[in-house]
């Protein structure tokens, strides 16, 4: 009896410093030593600072909440993990889409950037790609291949499509309804949808 209760202890003691292995992309945090580099304050205040702890590596995101950019600064509210639980193994996705399953189906609206005519037609991975990630979020980020998140792109025109009117912004007055925009010519003003 003393013989299985002394094999069963380091398991129960595991149990107790570990809910569980952390997903892939945390790996490098894994073990007892690592905890506080996530969680402080002892049992039940840890939660309240992990948000904060959070953003000291995911500078990406923190820059976003800061500007009140993209989905996370929509929802600067929440802590990071209610939506990002961790500790659920190594192969668990920390993205999660609740509202619409998966990410091709994510409502960009919700990020700021409504998707609409070509646009909305794209694959994700037509926009989401490393050459279109230019704004500041996506030099912040520390991630690598595969886990490259779905942050970094900008909403001006050209830092995804050639600049066709080659720097000279003073021929575009303004965005009209319907996807198309209102040209100043010589002759007046000329309609052009997309």
């Amino acid at each position: 009896m003393v013989l299985v209760l002394s094999l069963a202890a380091p398991l129960a003691g595991s149990a107790q410093i570990s809910p569980g292995p952390l997903a892939r992309p945390h790996e490098r945090l894994e073990g007892s030593l690592q905890c506080v580099k996530c969680h402080v304050g002892g049992a039940g205040r840890g939660k309240e600072q992990m948000t904060g702890l959070c953003s000291s590596c995911h500078k990406e995101i923190a820059w976003l909440v800061e500007r009140s950019r993209g989905l996370h600064g929509r929802v600067r509210q929440q802590r990071c993990a209610e939506c990002h639980p961790d500790h659920a193994g190594k192969d668990f996705a920390l993205i999660s889409w609740p509202d619409c399953g998966a990410p091709d189906r994510f409502d960009h609206a919700r990020a700021g950037w409504r998707l609409e005519g070509r646009h909305a037609r794209q694959q994700c991975a037509d926009c989401h790609k490393a050459t279109f990630r230019v704004s500041q979020a996506a030099r912040l980020s520390q991630r690598v291949a595969p886990y490259l998140g779905w942050v970094g792109l900008e909403t001006r025109c050209t830092s995804c499509h050639e600049d066709a009117h080659r720097g000279d912004r003073t021929v575009v007055v303004a965005w009209g309804p319907r996807r198309s925009f209102v040209l100043a010519v010589m002759y007046g003003p000329v309609t052009m949808s997309l």
